[in-house]
């Protein structure tokens, strides 16, 4: 027994860029162009530095970690999991203590 599909109520066929051609809706917030947003003055110098240790640290875990890795060496694994430590505590600042810009002055 066939079974029949049922006919799309759709008449024009589905595009990723049909969006694109609709126009937005309007909308109640103001725009972000050319306007600045608040952010504590002394909280960006410590942030931008955690950001750049951050940086340094887990690049120095991956590298030591792949090369440990390949090369089953013991001291390269160990620094790996030293640096594990200070790394998941930059991942938990950034997810859940980092400054954030949420409103736009009215």
């Amino acid at each position: 027994m066939a079974q029949r599909c049922a006919r799309s109520s759709l008449t024009q066929p589905l595009s990723p860029f049909s969006t694109l051609s609709s126009p937005a809706p309007p909308s109640k917030h103001r725009p972000l162009s050319g306007s600045s947003l608040p952010y504590p003055g002394n909280t960006f110098g410590p942030e931008f530095a955690s950001v750049l240790l951050f940086f340094a640290l887990d690049w120095t875990r991956l590298s030591m970690g792949s090369a440990g890795n390949k090369g089953e060496k013991l001291p390269q694994l160990l620094v790996l999991l030293v640096l594990s430590c200070p790394v998941l505590a930059f991942y938990v600042y950034f997810m859940s203590f980092q400054v954030y810009v949420c409103v736009t002055p009215e």
